[in-house]
């Protein structure tokens, strides 16, 4: 089990900080071996993560020094496979084309999509990154559920499309809340 949370600023307005920073630490119920954070600024994605609860990552100085962006994804990690010593394996996963994921849920046939090839790290979400990301035609969340097999909930953005947010959900939790006030999305593995 892990953690996934964000949201997207339709409007100028942004999410009060400290209580982003509260939902963060308290989204560390799903996961404290790691957490981070990824969002688009410019042409470039941005990701910090680290092995640290996310109620210690909230008090970092990169943390307290940052200004919320428009659109941001969240992640807590609970350790299924591989190290969190090794940062391959915290999320937000990403690529070199700029596509970043926060995923939680279980992916049952991630060494089927890789075969051989190389991965950068030893967790089951890569592969929902690789299929999301793979150069193939046709529809890229449709891909995702034709071809990967388990549960999850998945957060992505990507710096080629920097106004977009996608969620997709199969069988693991994802609530959304729309503040009309702020013009504000967020989105959160758990309603508490």
């Amino acid at each position: 089990m892990c953690g996934i949370m964000g949201f997207y600023c339709f409007g100028h307005q942004k999410p009060d900080k400290s209580k982003i920073s509260v939902m963060f630490a308290l989204l560390e119920s799903r996961g404290r071996d790691a957490s981070g954070y990824a969002f688009i600024k410019g042409n470039n994605l941005i990701v910090d993560k680290a092995p640290i609860h996310s109620s210690a990552f909230v008090k970092s100085k990169e943390w307290q020094d940052l200004e919320l962006p428009k659109i941001m994804i969240m992640h807590t990690r609970m350790k299924t496979q591989g190290s969190e010593q090794n940062p391959s394996n915290n999320h937000p996963l990403y690529n070199k084309e700029g596509v970043a994921i926060v995923h939680n849920g279980i992916i049952h046939n991630d060494h089927e999509i890789f075969g051989k090839n190389q991965r950068d790290g030893e967790v089951d979400s890569e592969a929902v990154l690789a299929v999301f990301s793979s150069k193939t035609k046709g529809d890229k969340i449709k891909r995702v559920f034709d071809r990967v097999d388990g549960s999850f909930a998945v957060a992505i953005i990507n710096k080629a499309e920097p106004d977009n947010l996608i969620l997709i959900k199969k069988d693991n939790p994802i609530d959304i809340y729309y503040n009309t006030d702020q013009d504000i999305l967020y989105f959160c593995s758990e309603r508490e």
